[in-house]
């Protein structure tokens, strides 16, 4: 009997399935009211001695000092080289000796500063060579500085660095009151001044999202590194209440990803987050209208000398005519920019016409771009990440009209209107985004490379001048809706339909299908 009890005992141990930490579902709770809690490491800070980032989602729960710090980093040199803290009515840093302060009457998404027990995100940057201390709450930009005691100093290496507590020395003599009480999530510092686009897109990725790949490299301190560290007192780690599908799949190891498994895993794990605009697309209905059509009146003063226009575009049904999916007007020419399909998708800009020689194939989804230069007079066509059409235009000393108005499903004869019905387009448009240069063949490749599903790479962020969340808040008419386009992570799994489920195939989704 003991043999037998013995021998169930290692067949369910073996048959139990795999489990494995993930820094992504855990965050730090520091009690705070005592300097007994803390949590210190000693990092390598060489890389960051002349410029710097730090980003933190930060959930203060209580409120009982001057300042809580949850950020102290001291030195032999100095026991305040950089500090970042958080109050009820302000938000403060200091870096190698100055003080940056951000006083009472910012607003973060209509709540009140540090309003206990709301996540927000924080993020703070340096840097030595531009002189430049700035403080981002929730995705925006809410204070910059010229440090003038940090103008001939850089940040010291070799020092101790505090989560919880307020070091006057290094490693130590602490003061209960500026103890931090509350929790820090996905704490990351980075060997450069991170973007305002950057920035920005991390908080509207929101907490339970995994850092973007293009910023992995410019990581010294990992979140996964601070949940390593010592931790003191009453320091503990919480789940954090995200929930990341893919760890679902250890109970799937060594089994083949198939369409039924793909459908078991949508009806029995379902996401409990909504889907954010990357998951998201335009319908316009295969009932031919004149009334279905998006207006904007986007801000073109930044592309009149170049631009960029990117999308993912899928016809569902022919129509007689041209398929009109984009159609910039101005008051002087109804055809300024007009993006259409008429047996393989097409530009007409200015007059000038460039064709990708692909048919267009209903029910598939295309990567389709375009570019134009001023300067060096040449139009560009871009199919699936591939140049198939350049031609020098005639449009010297052209510039972009800057006052138009912009349709989506309609072909504008006169600004605003004129509409056709065999011009109009029935299909999806999905992220489309305009940018105030031309990008380069390679950015073009990778977009389409990424995927459907891919949030744009950070850098080109700043190029934005009308983006897909915009689009999506355009005027809509008619039979024109917002639909998803994919918002259940385990469609992903359709591109791994044969693969065997490993811990290697896991760690691939992790890193590169973000769950949103």
């Amino acid at each position: 009997m003991l043999l037998k009890t013995q021998l169930a005992i290692v067949l369910v141990a073996i048959m139990m399935p795999k489990t494995r930490s993930d820094s992504y579902d855990s965050t730090l709770y520091l009690p705070g009211l005592s300097t007994a809690h803390y949590v210190l490491l000693r990092p390598d800070f060489s890389r960051v001695q002349e410029e710097i980032s730090v980003c933190s989602w930060v959930k203060k729960l209580k409120d009982h000092g001057p300042h809580d710090f949850w950020f102290s980093y001291a030195t032999s040199t100095s026991a305040y080289e950089f500090d970042i803290a958080v109050s009820d009515s302000v938000y403060s840093s200091s870096i190698v000796g100055f003080t940056h302060l951000h006083g009472a009457g910012y607003s973060a998404n209509g709540g009140a500063v540090n309003k206990l027990n709301t996540w927000q995100h924080c993020c703070v940057t340096w840097s030595y060579a531009r002189n430049t201390l700035k403080r981002y709450v929730n995705g925006l930009l809410v204070k910059s500085d010229t440090p003038s005691t940090s103008r001939n100093r850089k940040i010291s290496t070799g020092g101790t660095l505090v989560l919880g507590q307020y070091q006057r020395s290094v490693g130590g003599t602490f003061h209960a009151p500026y103890s931090f009480a509350g929790e820090l999530y996905q704490l990351n510092v980075f060997d450069r001044p991170l973007s305002d686009g950057e920035v920005g897109a991390m908080y509207r990725k929101g907490r339970c999202s995994y850092l973007n790949r293009h910023l992995s490299d410019n990581v010294v301190l990992s979140w996964k590194d601070i949940l390593e560290a010592d931790r003191h007192g009453s320091v503990a780690v919480r789940t954090s209440e995200c929930t990341f599908g893919w760890n679902v799949l250890d109970n799937f190891l060594g089994k083949t990803v198939t369409t039924n498994l793909i459908e078991h895993l949508k009806e029995n794990h379902r996401s409990n987050s909504q889907c954010h605009a990357i998951h998201k697309s335009l319908h316009f209905s295969e009932k031919f209208n004149m009334g279905n059509y998006v207006l904007l009146k986007p801000d073109f003063s930044k592309v009149q000398d170049e631009i960029s226009v990117c999308s993912w575009v899928k016809k569902i049904k022919d129509n007689t005519a041209k398929s009109v999916w984009f159609s910039y007007a101005t008051p002087s020419s109804d055809n300024e920019i007009l993006l259409y399909d008429y047996l393989n998708p097409t530009l007409l800009f200015s007059g000038n016409r460039a064709a990708s020689g692909i048919n267009n194939t209903l029910n598939e989804w295309q990567h389709c771009c375009w570019n134009w230069s001023s300067e060096k007079e040449t139009l560009r066509v871009y199919i699936n990440g591939i140049l198939k059409d350049s031609i020098t235009t005639s449009t010297s000393g052209r510039k972009i009209g800057k006052n138009g108005t912009l349709v989506l499903g309609q072909d504008q004869d006169i600004e605003g209107g004129g509409f056709d019905i065999s011009n109009s387009f029935a299909g999806d448009i999905h992220q489309l985004n305009i940018f105030e240069r031309p990008l380069t063949d390679t950015e073009i490749s990778t977009m389409f490379q990424n995927g459907l599903h891919s949030y744009l790479d950070s850098f080109l962020l700043d190029d934005l001048v009308l983006s897909w969340e915009e689009v999506l808040e355009g005027e809509r008419h008619g039979m024109v809706s917002v639909v998803s386009s994919g918002c259940n992570q385990w469609d992903k799994l359709v591109d791994f339909r044969g693969w065997e489920i490993t811990e290697k195939l896991i760690e691939h989704l992790k890193k590169d299908h973000h769950r949103y």
